[in-house]
């Protein structure tokens, strides 16, 4: 039984950190090198158009095009691979992971960009939000929106005592 708790926390903690990856590299590759073709257009036609004047705003801007779809395609080919390499009880592990990653991913991208976000108080919230902003001033950098661990690992990481600048005062 304790094995069989600690292969399934194991699985939602490698899931997630891998769908934080394929974030980051997507966001990176295809919505900021001119080689992502539409993906990248649409990125900085959209959002970073959107943005690039304020951070944020009373309530979220939509986009004309939101590319969150594209990330669906290597969740699938994931979840595809789960279901027909490990036993069935933790593939759905894998896939619900997955997709609760995803879910988070778009929950706090929105209220990153929110002037009066609920999440404001909390300072993991604000520290992120700041990485986030930096990611608009500094399009090369900082490319997660959940994690940034891969930031680090990659090169692609802005100082976090930057960020928080300005959060005590």
């Amino acid at each position: 039984m304790i094995f069989r708790i600690a292969e399934y926390g194991a699985a939602v903690i490698g899931t997630h950190y891998f769908a934080c990856l394929i974030q980051m590299v997507l966001h990176a590759r295809l919505g900021h090198q001119r080689s992502g073709g539409t993906m990248f257009r649409s990125h900085l036609r959209n959002h970073h158009a959107i943005y690039s004047s304020i951070f944020t705003a009373p309530t979220y801007i939509e986009e004309d095009e939101s590319l969150t779809v594209f990330y669906l395609a290597p969740i699938a080919a994931c979840t595809l691979l789960a279901f027909g390499l490990l036993p069935w009880a933790l593939a759905i592990v894998v896939t619900a992971t997955f997709l609760l990653s995803l879910a988070a991913h778009v929950f706090l991208h929105v209220q990153y960009h929110l002037e009066s976000s609920a999440l404001r108080r909390f300072r993991w919230f604000q520290c992120r939000q700041n990485l986030h902003r930096l990611h608009h001033e500094q399009p090369n950098k900082n490319f997660g929106v959940v994690e940034f661990v891969w930031d680090r690992l990659l090169g692609t990481y802005t100082d976090q005592d930057f960020a928080m600048k300005g959060l005590d005062a």
